[in-house]
């Protein structure tokens, strides 16, 4: 049996990238051009009416009753969170008119697709001989792959030294110790993707077959590899389940249902997203954490705050532990919903409730850490019939209190939205205490807050608040030695939104801090036994926002002046000076040329006509 490459013409597409300056959206549908498109005959049929979410026998979540022995240590208290108060963090309104007992029993597949009897993959073949000098680079491959922290650049380089064909060289557990240490990445990135792809084509070329585990982490870099999911990432995703199904034989889990319930969600395609779900119930796969809490977002990007509600209950009842992430995916749901106030009300009770449990612990701040948590957490439920003790330590390690992408949520409304920069000081000043450092993602909301709002007399968004902000983005730049551009291309981080890898210890160490008329940016730094990459650092897309804000704030001569102190500064490639020299030049001709700010001249004509008065 022959199966279809989903990597045909990739590399193509890859080197075409690197070499030219596409526009986003062409550089996507460049990125993916080897996948055909899907019907999109489900776009003229009705939206499905969201009645109760699931239909599946849920286990009812076991708290523990036990009093405390006389005289024993507080130390030796455990954090426990009984159903009652992780229920009380949102409130739930009238009744939805909907229950799982009412849902209808009928099971049947939602029919995306009419599955064909598909034969059984290929037995691996025989593998080649391999000489002295193959051997030794096999050996070095298992070195790498034993430590999980190896670099994906130090893993890659040693594969393609590998005579081909590569796969049919490595033993079975090397090849899917490499296909896991490929897949396991802070950022779908571009590089990551195509690295991933390359070697799932590699192995089908070999007549190896692909595993579930395999086929679903290469549907997750296909739709999840840009930051903005579109319908390219879609048809990507979906030809490669396709694929999966259809072509190799290999049943999807409920974990591929969940990565495709998610890309479809964050594309905005609800119809396809219910669709997706509907055919996850017709198989009665399990429902795990990781799929009620992008039910939770998958309702929030709808406008649906009820939806919300309902989700947030159904996960609790279901016995599943609440922690910062889905804390977090709440506060944007209802953000999303436009129901900022009962936001804040379910951030507030959090943080309370994190204060008030003995034991109580803060996210890390490491994202292979906040991985393990999450791995942990999702056990939990499935292993607490018959292991009442990891239940209780996995309580013990989820923590309530807000995370970075927590405050991420909160800085953007009130910076892009509600245009309140006071609650934004308020909200970077608390960060601090719960040791987060400041990262570059924040001043970039702050900053398109100043180009959004800015420019009116008698507003928080001043030019004195402006310029405060742009020397703490320096103290900041210069504290973590950031560079243009940021981390390095092996970290696999995406430029625009990345989280800090730091150390399991979130208490700040030191910090720089310039506080000055009640506007306060910090930037932290932590104790780390590990090497960590600048979370604040220049791109292009921040310095534009910069540059906006000036001249919407200050006027065009303090805008080039800002710009001219940034290239002696960090010294930009020259394509990216070309192109924020050319956006500049664009944005002038409708304003003042004087040089003075919007603010002065509104002032300086004020002024005047007080003058023509006395």
């Amino acid at each position: 049996m022959t199966i279809a490459s989903p990597l045909e013409g990739v590399k193509e597409a890859i080197t075409s990238i690197q070499s030219e300056n596409y526009p986003t959206r062409r550089r996507r549908k460049h990125l993916v051009q080897y996948h055909h498109t899907i019907s999109r005959t489900h776009s003229s049929k009705p939206l499905l009416q969201p009645t109760a979410i699931f239909t599946f026998p849920s286990h009812t979540r076991q708290f523990s009753t036990r009093s405390r022995a006389p005289g024993q240590a507080q130390a030796e208290a455990t954090y426990q969170v009984s159903k009652e108060e992780v229920n009380g963090l949102i409130d739930q309104y009238a009744d939805y008119g909907h229950s799982p007992a009412e849902e209808s029993t009928d099971k049947k597949s939602a029919n995306l697709f009419n599955h064909i009897p598909s034969t059984k993959p290929e037995a691996f073949p025989e593998p080649p001989l391999n000489d002295e000098d193959t051997q030794r680079k096999i050996q070095i491959l298992q070195r790498q792959l034993e430590n999980p922290e190896t670099p994906h650049d130090h893993i890659w380089q040693t594969y393609q030294d590998l005579p081909i064909p590569r796969p049919s060289r490595l033993p079975t557990r090397l090849l899917r110790d490499m296909f896991h240490h490929l897949s396991v990445t802070e950022y779908k990135s571009t590089l990551a993707m195509s690295r991933y792809l390359s070697l799932v084509e590699e192995t089908q070329a070999a007549l190896i077959p692909l595993t579930a585990s395999q086929w679903t982490s290469a549907i997750s870099f296909a739709g999840r590899f840009v930051k903005n999911i579109t319908s390219t990432e879609v048809e990507s995703a979906m030809q490669l389940w396709r694929q999966m199904e259809q072509e190799a034989g290999i049943k999807a889990t409920s974990v591929t249902f969940n990565v495709l319930f998610d890309v479809a969600t964050k594309a905005r395609k609800f119809v396809l997203a219910e669709m997706i779900m509907k055919e996850m119930q017709g198989r009665q796969l399990p429902i795990s954490r990781f799929f009620r809490t992008s039910l939770i977002v998958h309702y929030g990007l709808r406008g649906d705050g009820d939806g919300v509600r309902r989700a947030y209950k159904e996960l609790v009842e279901a016995g599943e532990i609440v922690d910062s992430v889905v804390i977090t995916s709440v506060v944007k749901a209802l953000l999303s919903c436009g129901e900022a106030v009962a936001a804040e009300q379910v951030f507030g009770r959090a943080k309370r409730l994190h204060l008030e449990k003995i034991g109580a612990q803060l996210p890390p701040q490491n994202w292979r850490k906040k991985r393990e948590i999450g791995r942990m957490l999702d056990a939990a439920t499935r292993r607490q019939r018959h292991d009442s003790s990891f239940r209780e330590k996995a309580e013990a390690a989820a923590p309530l209190a807000p995370q970075l992408s927590t405050y991420k949520a909160l800085v953007f409304h009130y910076a892009i939205q509600a245009g309140d920069l006071d609650r934004i000081m308020e909200l970077v000043d608390e960060m601090r205490h719960w040791g987060i450092a400041m990262h570059g993602a924040l001043y970039m909301y702050i900053f398109r807050g100043f180009a959004t709002h800015g420019g009116v007399l008698y507003t928080a968004w001043s030019r004195r608040r402006l310029e405060q902000t742009w020397k703490s983005l320096l103290t900041g730049v210069d504290s973590e030695k950031g560079m243009w551009g940021g981390a390095p291309v092996q970290q696999d981080r995406d430029v625009e939104d990345q989280n800090i890898q730091n150390a399991s210890n979130p208490i700040s160490t030191s910090s720089t801090s310039l506080e000055e008329d009640g506007i306060s940016l910090r930037s932290s730094s932590t104790t780390s036994t590990t090497p960590s990459t600048p979370s604040i650092y220049p791109t292009r897309a921040l310095m534009l926002v910069i540059l906006r804000a000036f001249l919407k704030v200050a006027g065009p001569e303090r805008t080039w002046d800002v710009w001219s102190e940034a290239q002696q500064r960090w010294s930009p490639p020259d394509e990216d000076s070309t192109h924020i020299e050319e956006q500049l030049e664009a944005m002038m001709p409708d304003r003042d040329q004087s040089g003075k700010s919007p603010e002065e001249e509104i002032k300086g004509h004020v002024e005047g006509l007080q003058g023509m008065g006395d």
